[in-house]
Parts: C-alpha cells; structure tokens; sequence
C-alpha cells in the first residue's frame, strides 16, 4: 500500500486520467453532433435538387405532349385561341393539358413556399401558367378553372394576373405556331 506523496501522485493521475476521459467525450459528443447537421444540410441538399430535376422533367413531358399528338395539338391550339367556341371533347383536351401544367405548378408553389425550389425555377413555371391565362382563350378557361384548382394557387394566379397586366405575353404570341391563322375570305370580303 502506498503511503504519503506516492498515494497522492496516485490519485491525482487517477483524476488526471478521469478528467481527460470527460474532456476527450465531450469532444466526441460535439465532433458527432457536427457530423449529423453536416449530413442532414447535405440530405437537405440532395432533396432540393432531387425535387427540381423531378419538377424539370415533369416540365419537360408536358412541352413534349403536343409534339407527340397532332390532335391534341390542334385541340391545344384552338382553345387557346378562343377556348368558349371550341366543342366539349376540344375543351376536354385542353382542360387535360391546362391542368397538367397547373398541377405541376401547384407542386412548384409548394416546393417554392418550403424552400425546394429556388426564385428562377418558381418564376418560369408561374410565367407559363400567366402567359397561358394571358390568351384569349386561356382566359375562358382560367374562369373555370380557377374554382377547381387548389385554393392558395388559385389566388396566387389570380392576384398575379391582376397584379400584371398585360405586363405578360400570351402563351400564343410566345409561341407563334399555336396561334389560328386568319382565314381568307373566299369571297374577297373584309
């Protein structure tokens, strides 16, 4: 048994080791904490990008319907154009085709709103809806619409439309091809 200075010296590593022990735990503890906010940023990260690459490609298919089906093209492009003289099947068309885009950029107000998809990504989707709404016939359509569509997004548009204007070219003179030709008239008439 150890007596007088060896005991203490003893002890006091015993402590020394002790105390070490907490302080390089502690450090453990911090360094672990670090490393999980620096995956979850990273996670975070990865979603973001994960979600505007899915938004991009739902874009993406819903330009490429119209390439795809000259009918639906031509459904597309006379409801544009005056979408309240069109026949119920036409109208139906391009109901499907105007809610698609509405639908995905209801899911990019939401992203946009929770910090998923950055101001540039927001702002072209809502320009598309806007220049659509923007159309004579579009804006037959949007008074329908409007009532179906979801609540927040339906006065987003709404209130961006009046906030606007005129201010935003019409899907048909933003893509010229979409609009109707003028017809002549066979008698030579006005």
């Amino acid at each position: 048994m150890l007596t007088g200075w060896a005991a203490l010296e003893t002890e006091m590593s015993w402590e020394a080791l002790g105390a070490f022990g907490e302080v390089a735990g502690a450090l453990a503890v911090i360094a672990s904490l670090l490393f999980v906010g620096y995956q979850l940023r990273q996670g975070q990260s990865i979603e973001r990008a994960n979600a505007q690459r899915d938004l991009l490609i739902q874009g993406r298919e819903w330009m490429a319907v119209l390439a795809a089906d000259e009918q639906h093209f031509e459904s597309v492009r006379s409801c544009l154009n005056d979408f309240d003289s069109a026949d119920n099947f036409t109208k139906e068309r391009f109901n499907s085709w105007g809610f698609n885009i509405l639908l995905i950029f209801e899911q990019a107000y939401y992203m946009h709103v929770d910090g998923f998809l950055n101001d540039g990504s927001f702002y072209r989707f809502e320009q598309v809806v806007l220049s659509i709404c923007r159309t004579k016939g579009g804006a037959q359509w949007w008074k329908l619409a409007y009532d179906v569509v979801g609540t927040d997004v339906g006065n987003h548009v709404a209130s961006r439309l009046d906030e606007i204007g005129d201010s935003v070219t019409p899907w048909n003179e933003l893509l010229p091809h979409l609009q109707v030709e003028a017809r002549a008239d066979p008698q030579g008439v006005g």
